[in-house]
């Protein structure tokens, strides 16, 4: 997950209640709820590929922070936005 603000942790909160794992990348955040690995910077990820990137930023952050992530997901994996207004083109 990318950013875990108010709308994203909300998400969260829910979807944590099932069994898959997260890792949260928000240098802005200063706990994970608990079974959630936060890191505050993508370099600290190493190259792990993730079958779901649920982009969680600010629209006018997408052009900035996507570009490297997309090599976090995984072949044949999906990405999730929540950022208001955003085509799937410009975060592809």
């Amino acid at each position: 997950m990318i950013g875990c603000g108010k709308m994203g942790g909300a998400l969260l909160d829910h979807w944590m209640t099932g069994d898959e794992d997260f890792t949260i990348v928000d240098p802005g955040l200063e706990q994970a709820p608990d079974g959630a690995r936060l890191l505050a910077d993508r370099d600290a990820l190493e190259g792990e590929r993730f079958d779901v990137v649920v982009v969680a930023i600010k629209p006018q952050m997408i052009d900035d922070l996507m570009p490297p992530y997309r090599d976090h997901l995984a072949p044949g994996g999906y990405v999730l936005s929540i950022a208001a207004g955003t085509s799937a083109a410009r975060i592809a």
